[in-house]
């Protein structure tokens, strides 16, 4: 079954702290990507959810030396007291290792990276943020 999805916020950038190029910076057709890969990592995290679950979240940790040196570590937060581990799929993995690359490339060096979702009806909401500072 398809979901239909609407973005709240699909591309808040708000350059705190060192690093990190504000977007304005960016092309056009850069912004469009970039958003476009936040919109499919969103939608890529929705498929790999229980059925049952109606909200997650998806944490994406920056290495410590910075977006370009090491793997980005993803955490999946599970509503309220479920105890169902879930695991990210390969194309999770892909999408996530793509935008982490899409970041050096365009100088956006977050530290983290929350991806919430959650459903509204018959659809999915995906709130998105990227934090430039440790929080």
């Amino acid at each position: 079954m398809k979901h239909a999805l609407l973005i709240i916020s699909m591309l808040l950038l708000t350059a705190c702290g060192q690093g990190g190029t504000p977007p304005g910076q960016m092309s056009e057709r850069d912004k469009r990507e970039y958003a476009q890969m936040q919109k499919e990592i969103g939608q890529t995290f929705i498929q790999i959810l229980p059925s049952q679950w109606q909200s997650a979240t998806l944490m994406l940790k920056a290495p410590e030396a910075g977006l370009d040196v090491g793997e980005v570590i993803p955490n999946i937060i599970a509503p309220g007291k479920q105890k169902e581990a879930i695991f990210p799929s390969m194309a999770l993995i892909n999408i996530i290792k793509e935008f982490q690359l899409k970041s050096v490339k365009h100088k956006l060096h977050w530290k983290k990276a929350r991806f919430s979702v959650f459903r509204n009806g018959d659809e999915w909401v995906i709130d998105n943020q990227l934090y430039f500072e440790d929080r």
